[in-house]
């Protein structure tokens, strides 16, 4: 299997130059083994130079993430390689304690998922 880009899986978005990613013309060429998902552009369409993502957008962008690979990865292990923010944005997602990683440090965090029963109740009837 083959590592993937993500467009949402990335660190907050906006403002500082450091944080608008590359083509995705660049991209291919600099790393032929990953592939790409969740339509990703040619530009980087979520940057802008005048507004900066807050963590609360930072959270509900990542839990797209979290939502698009619980429907589209059937691996049963994955790795996440992620700045601090995004790794504290998954955390919250999925309700772990906060915090903090290091420059250069990791989290193991194993979580299980099973497919929501929806309940009568819940259904309306």
């Amino acid at each position: 299997m083959h590592p993937i880009f993500l467009e949402y899986l990335r660190e907050s978005i906006g403002l500082h130059t450091c944080d608008r990613r590359r083509t995705k013309h660049y991209l291919e060429r600099t790393y032929r083994d990953f592939r790409f998902k969740m339509k990703f552009t040619q530009e980087d369409k979520l940057w802008t130079p005048d507004y900066q993502e807050t963590f609360e957008e930072q959270v509900a962008r990542l839990r797209k993430v979290l939502d698009w690979i619980w429907k589209n990865d059937e691996s049963r292990y994955i790795s996440i390689t992620a700045h601090s923010g995004t790794l504290s944005a998954i955390l919250k997602n999925i309700g772990h304690r906060e915090f903090s990683v290091q420059t250069g440090g990791m989290i193991p965090v194993v979580v299980k998922g099973q497919p929501m029963r929806r309940s009568l109740d819940s259904s309306g009837s």
